[in-house]
């Protein structure tokens, strides 16, 4: 990867939006700081309600790579059981970001529900953990429940730009 670049993997559920979430992101980070920008949905039609996975790179001169990011820096998730079918914290680098949709306000409560596994790998590592109640978001600000989707990805995407480095 280029120098100054930046790498993003989203878990979700096909459905809620992520994809289109992602896209709005990569757009963003093109239009209004001219990143390059590659991106590689993971989904189909067969994966309506089954997890999906969404990769990003940006960086301020061309990427040479198309392809699923083993190692990334900021890892996001609006699934807030993705625990349950994936390990979305394989691969993310040191003093990575991670971002979870949770609805409890209660920091020690959401560590308390991650494996094991995960929090020794988020303290050996030093991974910033960062959580908000997107759904609460989205519900709070369009009362169509189509449109409640594509808010939660607003609220995520508000979300990666106050966690990731590209703000520092």
């Amino acid at each position: 990867m280029p120098d100054n670049s930046i790498t993003v993997r989203m878990h979700s559920v096909g459905g809620w939006g992520a994809i289109t979430t992602g896209k709005n992101l990569a757009m963003t980070l093109f239009d209004l700081l001219d990143l390059d920008i590659k991106a590689n949905p993971k989904y189909g039609s067969e994966k309506k309600g089954q997890p999906t996975t969404y990769y990003l790179s940006a960086a301020p001169e061309p990427i040479r790579l198309n392809c699923e990011y083993h190692y990334v820096d900021v890892v996001m998730s609006p699934d807030p059981h993705v625990f349950s079918h994936s390990n979305p914290l394989g691969g993310l680098t040191k003093g990575g970001s991670f971002v979870i949709q949770s609805e409890t306000g209660d920091a020690a409560a959401l560590w308390e529900s991650f494996p094991e596994y995960a929090r020794r790998y988020i303290v050996d590592n030093d991974i910033h953990v960062y959580f908000l109640d997107g759904f609460k978001i989205a519900r709070e600000e369009a009362t169509n429940p189509e449109l409640q989707f594509r808010m939660q990805g607003n609220a995520f995407q508000g979300a990666f730009f106050a966690a990731s480095p590209l703000m520092e």
